[in-house]
């Protein structure tokens, strides 16, 4: 596996450094160039979280993934570019249900920049738009796209 093969398949010509201007243009990047995809459970074909067959897929055959696959690879990606990295379960609004969805029915990452940790998540977005990472604070509001988003505990 190589890095710069997923670099080049997400279109990022940007400097790799650890830094949040690269996470954010990493996590673009990966956003408008990979889709959120689960063609494979329609064709009931056998799931894998393996990195090696995550990249066969998502960057040798250029599909997408859900969000399980998207962020465990992206993650890859990071550490490999020097970035510390955690994954966490995730919940989210459903809004037809008017509730939040159950734990681990997402996969999120959190990234350490220095004494700051931000949310960073490519499994999530909007079709046109891409999200940006956020810094964790309970006290912050973050515009992205489709509204308004605020982080709780």
């Amino acid at each position: 596996m190589d890095a710069t093969k997923y670099l080049n398949r997400i279109g990022f010509s940007g400097t790799v450094e650890v830094s949040l201007k690269c996470l954010a243009e990493l996590q673009a990047c990966h956003q408008l160039a990979v889709p959120f995809e689960n063609l494979d459970v329609f064709l009931k074909r056998k799931k894998t979280l393996k990195i090696e067959d995550l990249f066969e897929r998502i960057v040798e055959e250029k599909r997408g993934g859900w969000c399980h696959e998207l962020n465990g690879l992206f993650s890859w990606l990071l550490e490999n570019l020097g970035f510390s990295v955690r994954k966490v379960s995730a919940s989210y609004f459903n809004p037809e249900k008017n509730e939040f969805n159950a734990m681990f029915d997402h996969l999120a990452l959190i990234v350490s920049l220095g004494e700051e940790e931000y949310l960073a998540d490519v499994g999530w977005g909007n079709i046109n738009a891409h999200y940006m990472p956020i810094r964790l604070s309970e006290n912050s509001i973050y515009k992205q796209p489709g509204g308004f988003y605020k982080l709780k505990k």
